[in-house]
């Protein structure tokens, strides 16, 4: 028998039916899915996590209206800050790409929130959903260069959503002794297993009075200072404690 009747058979019989029903891009889906949670829980199992000025996190939740506020971020410091910040009852913005579904189903799986869309896709109605979760007591994660940078550059959408909202900004750096980074524009960092990682909180603020194009570029210029400022603390505290992590901060720069 050639294989399309065998095939034809089995899905008349429906005793394979799960089998010939899914596609090679839900498979991938799965798969990669699977492999990124798997990577997850071994950074879970194998790594331990320092959380710097701590007391800056407790600041914002009590200093805002509704208990919440958006934790702005380096694209490139993704994965140390999802792995840091499991079941806290954090918002993801993601793409509706493959990439975007793999990591979707991923961070579920960590206990965060996702809204999908992005600004040539759905975004109107994702920033509309991401914002009303927000006013339910979810913190939103952001990562300031959006999906394409270029690289440190801080675009609008924390800032216009912290003021829309009413909420304080909380800038928030991630380090690792040992990480595998990408060669991409945002020199993305993988920690490894068996690695120290560090979240270091900067001190929260509002975004203060109304928002036309230069205030909001001067407001841009502000939250990229200080997440610059922030990091090379952070960097020197991290070297006074692990001078051998050097070469993987020195990739980072």
């Amino acid at each position: 028998m050639h294989y399309h009747n065998f095939a034809t058979k089995m899905e008349e019989t429906h005793i394979f039916h799960p089998l010939f029903t899914w596609n090679t891009k839900a498979l991938r889906r799965r798969f990669a899915a699977w492999l990124c949670l798997l990577y997850f829980r071994l950074l879970q199992l194998t790594t331990k996590t320092s959380y710097q000025n701590l007391a800056y996190w407790h600041q914002a939740t009590a200093m805002s209206p509704t208990g919440n506020f958006i934790l702005p971020t380096w694209h490139g410091h993704l994965v140390a800050g999802v792995h840091a910040h499991r079941h806290k009852n954090l918002v993801m913005l993601i793409g509706p790409s493959f990439l975007g579904d793999v990591i979707a189903k991923t961070v579920a799986k960590l206990g965060y929130l996702s809204v999908r869309g992005s600004s040539a896709h759905g975004g109107k109605d994702a920033l509309h959903e991401y914002y009303r979760l927000s006013q339910q007591g979810a913190s939103l994660a952001v990562t300031v260069e959006g999906s394409r940078g270029p690289r440190y550059s801080v675009k609008k959408g924390a800032i216009v959503g912290a003021h829309k909202l009413g909420i304080p900004l909380l800038p928030m750096i991630t380090l690792t002794t040992r990480a595998r980074v990408l060669n991409t524009w945002d020199r993305f960092c993988l920690p490894l297993p068996f690695s120290k990682n560090w979240v270091f909180y900067g001190r929260p603020y509002f975004v203060q009075g109304e928002l036309d194009e230069a205030s909001l570029a001067k407001e841009q210029q502000g939250l990229q200072a200080a997440l610059k400022e922030l990091e090379t603390k952070a960097k020197q505290h991290v070297l006074s404690l692990y001078p051998k992590a050097a070469l993987s901060l020195e990739k980072l720069a």
